[in-house]
């Protein structure tokens, strides 16, 4: 089951993660100029504490109001903030649950507080889409795209053998087996490449597989 972010933030009030060194992150602000050594506690996450109760306190205060636009701002601050609180603490079950808001496929990943579609068929200009956390929650997921097919001629930089689709996917909470990823990849002429440290096995672009893997799901969960 997935972590409130109340029980995120309580997690982070641990001594642990109070303590200098306890996120790979390093400190922003008036702690980068000092000069007496290390602060005795990670300002990054106590800053992170304070500023997440005060994002849940404003999401209580718009629920409470009880439009429908209001209930929706409320729901993506509280999923916002719980996306922050899993980046810190080295998680991302949120951010890869989501679908993509521009070509609907699970293929987000956090980086440096954001969310980044790693499709190069989403692209645009050849630069990754991203979003910051509250807006992806807002937005959500939007609609699969139509299937797109990498150049046969040349094996793309996300090639990856189907094996390692499969575990890709079942971080997302919709995993597929290996007989459906060949399925789908059969079904919609997939390009393939010989893998060069593995020849008796295939690889398949990402990119392709996932808008395959995207619209597999909408179909099962339609029906």
């Amino acid at each position: 089951m997935t972590a409130t972010p109340e029980q995120l933030l309580a997690l982070l009030e641990a001594p642990h993660w109070k303590q200098p060194g306890s996120t790979s992150r390093r400190p922003e602000g008036p702690t980068a100029k000092r000069t007496e050594g290390q602060a005795a506690v990670n300002l990054h996450v106590l800053d992170h504490i304070a500023e997440g109760h005060d994002a849940l306190a404003r999401a209580a205060k718009l629920a409470k109001e009880g439009t429908t636009l209001a209930k929706r701002e409320a729901l993506a601050l509280r999923e916002g903030q719980a996306m922050k609180s899993e980046a810190i603490i080295g998680t991302h079950y949120r951010v890869r649950q989501m679908g993509c808001p521009a070509c609907g496929c699970l293929t987000l990943l956090p980086k440096n507080g954001r969310a980044f579609c790693i499709s190069r068929h989403c692209a645009r200009a050849g630069m990754q889409r991203r979003w910051a956390f509250r807006e992806l929650a807002f937005v959500g997921p939007g609609k699969v795209m139509e299937i797109r097919r990498s150049d046969p001629d040349r094996i793309p930089k996300d090639a990856r053998p189907l094996r390692w689709l499969v575990g890709f996917f079942t971080e997302t909470g919709l995993p597929v087996s290996m007989s459906t990823l060949r399925r789908l990849a059969s079904t919609h002429d997939l390009p393939h490449w010989y893998n060069p440290m593995n020849h008796r096995e295939h690889l398949y672009a990402i990119s392709d597989v996932a808008i395959a893997h995207a619209q597999h799901t909408r179909a099962t969960q339609r029906g």
